[in-house]
This record gives structure tokens, sequence and C-alpha cells, in this order.
């Protein structure tokens, strides 16, 4: 695993540490600045290095002429068949890591490229130019990614709610606790946290940071995307294996 940590609109940062999440990541960190005189972003990653172990992997990742600032915690399996169609088109890639691959297709399609992967995934792309930020969770949400917004018109993210601690006024149990402990399937489905001011971006859906503004919309819906099943056994149980296998193979890569 990787992990994230940020904030956007924070002219100070220093309660922002990058420490706070450097379990998750033990082979390298980074935190990108935005300059002086731009929108204030900070973004900040601990790297758990398994594709192209180079340096050329660290994060943040910085592509077209540093317009776009990306952190990425996550795996795309179909990274081999995403980059091979986006190098037919002429792209060129500077590392071998699916990161670079991910970035792409979202710089390319937007929210809806993430339709295209297989895989699991949270991440933040911002983009100097426009001054908005992209937020993103797989479909299960495998990967988590918290958030809170300070006085409306800030925000501070990290793979773990700690991360986010030092922007709190005070560290108070969510009112809802009782329900969560009574509930506990339905809290991960949940946008609400155990920590009071912290909710997590759920699973299948994106988010858009602009003008002070946060928009979240879903982009994925298990019902929506059911596949049709054979009546006959001898066919669910080739059909069952042949998923089984394929995802065993992808993963390997």
């Amino acid at each position: 695993m990787c992990g994230l940590i940020g904030t956007i609109g924070f002219k100070d940062n220093s309660k922002l540490n990058i420490n706070t999440i450097s379990h998750r990541g033990p082979d390298s960190s980074g935190q990108w600045n935005s300059m002086d005189n731009e929108f204030p972003v900070t973004l900040g990653h601990a790297r758990l290095a398994i594709l192209d172990l180079s340096d050329a992997g660290n994060q943040p990742l910085i592509v077209d002429k540093d317009r776009y600032v990306f952190v990425f915690n996550g795996e795309i399996y179909n990274f081999v068949e995403l980059r091979s169609e986006f190098e037919s088109l002429g792209h060129v890639f500077e590392t071998r890591t699916d990161t670079e691959v991910f970035l792409r297709g979202l710089i390319l399609e937007g929210p809806s490229f993430q339709l295209r992967c297989n895989g699991m995934w949270s991440f933040c792309l911002w983009d100097r130019k426009e001054k908005t930020a992209l937020f993103g969770r797989d479909r299960f949400g495998k990967k988590p990614l918290f958030y809170s917004l300070i006085g409306n018109d800030k925000l501070v993210f990290a793979s773990e709610m700690k991360g986010i601690f030092p922007f709190l006024s005070s560290i108070q149990f969510n009112d809802n606790i009782n329900i969560f402990l009574q509930k506990l399937f339905d809290y991960e489905s949940s946008e609400e946290c155990a920590i009071k001011g912290i909710k997590r971006l759920p699973q299948g859906h994106y988010a858009i940071f602009k003008n002070e503004k946060l928009e979240t919309h879903r982009w994925w819906n298990t019902l929506d995307n059911l596949e049709d099943v054979s009546y006959d056994y001898d066919q669910q149980v080739e059909r069952w294996r042949e998923l089984f296998l394929d995802s065993v193979k992808i993963r390997m890569r």
C-alpha cells in the first residue's frame, strides 16, 4: 500500500505531517508545494514500490510541463493494455508504472476513465491551470480516502484519519457513533466516520474541489453493471473458472 496526504487552500502548511502516513510507504516519500504566487496546495505521498522500483516511480508525479500533480494509492491491473493503447496514439511514458498510465487516462478522459480500469485505487489529481482537484476511489472502496472541509473553503485529505487530526479544533466522536456500533456492516459504506468533522469519499465515487466547493459524484453502481448469467450450471461453473483464473493472472503482474 501507499499513503496520500494533502491540503488545498492552506497558506500555512505547518500542520501537515507526512510522517503520519510514512508506515504505509517505507520505500520513499515526497511532497510538492505550490509556488508563492499560486493557489496554495500541498500534496504528499509515501510509496511502497511495486512497479518500476527506480526513483522515476516516486510521487508526487508531475507531468505536462508541470501542469498536473498526482498522488495515487493502488494498483491498475490492466495497465499494460491501457499503456499500449495510449502509446499507439502517440503518448510517451517516462516511467514503467501503472501510476503514470492511470494519470494519463484521467487527463485524457476525465473521471469516466475509471470505468475502464481493473484494479483498486484512491487518488488526488491537481490541475494547476484550472485550479481544480479531482479525487477518486475504486468501485468497492478497497483503498481509503478521508477528508475534512475546514472553514467551508479549505480541504485536507489523507489515507488515514490521523493525518487530518492536527487540522481539527478538537478530536471528538461522531454523534452517530452508537448507530455505527449497532450496524457495523453499514459503517464502511457510509461517508461518515467515527471522528466528528471527518468524512470519507464513498466507494465508487469521485469528487471535484473547485472555487472552494466540493462536489461528489457516483461513477459506479454494481446493480447497474451485473453480468447476465446463464441458466446452465456447467456454463456457470466454466464462466466462474474463467473469471477467477483471469483475476489471479492479471494480479501477478
